[in-house]
């Protein structure tokens, strides 16, 4: 049986998804309760920014994947994957964080006044289920992709005409984290094809938040 479903970094097969999915409760509040290391997130995310500017690392398996389609010619692959890394380049998520949310460090509580006793921080919203289109392909990881950056436990549901270009690239951002700890793929599983029950199971239980991207034209 195929292993298509990226599970904390792991594939998955149709039926070791569906003991994951048993169990969706515990997992997630066991994650939703472990603070995020943002720094360690910027570098991996700035690493793979610099394999898919300098086309090494994973840039190949990412291309061949979005060939592998159907959906867009080599130079539409290019300039997407170009355009992908630009997004990841850490000064401009950086930039991001601060605009968003006053802060590199949204998540350390900071004296707003000094002249005052309160600190104030962001917390994340807890867990997010990304449900992608299948139209627009980097949809789907950079979606994650900022759920983390909120410091959210995310869980992707892909189309069922995606390929498998968005666990693809969330395992290469996995693989870029050096700290060792396995931190950024505990918080991410992406199902991809997902049928019957399961997608009720996603929104019924234990679910703060769900993005759903409408499909363009």
């Amino acid at each position: 049986m195929e292993k298509s479903h990226l599970w904390e970094g792991e594939w998955l097969d149709d039926n070791e998804l569906n003991a994951r999915l048993e169990h969706l409760s515990t997992w997630a509040a066991g994650q939703v309760t472990r603070p995020l290391d943002l720094q360690a997130l910027l570098a991996a995310v700035d690493l793979l920014s610099q394999q898919l500017k300098n086309k090494h690392g994973s840039y190949e398996k990412l291309k061949t994947s979005l060939l592998d389609d159907g959906k867009m010619s080599e130079t539409e692959v290019i300039e997407l994957l170009t355009g992908i890394a630009v997004f990841l380049d850490r000064d401009q998520l950086e930039k991001k964080l601060i605009r968003e949310l006053g802060s590199t460090r949204p998540f350390s509580p900071v004296r707003i006044d000094e002249a005052d006793s309160i600190f104030e921080a962001w917390a994340p919203l807890g867990v997010l289920v990304h449900v992608a289109p299948s139209n627009a392909a980097s949809v789907a990881p950079l979606s994650v992709l900022e759920g983390l950056l909120s410091g959210n436990v995310n869980i992707l549901k892909t189309s069922g005409s995606e390929g498998l270009f968005p666990p693809l690239f969330l395992k290469a951002l996995f693989d870029c984290d050096l700290t060792g700890t396995q931190e950024l793929c505990c918080r991410s599983a992406s199902l991809f094809k997902t049928q019957g029950g399961l997608g009720k199971t996603l929104f019924c239980r234990r679910r703060h938040g769900c993005l759903g991207w409408r499909r363009g034209r």
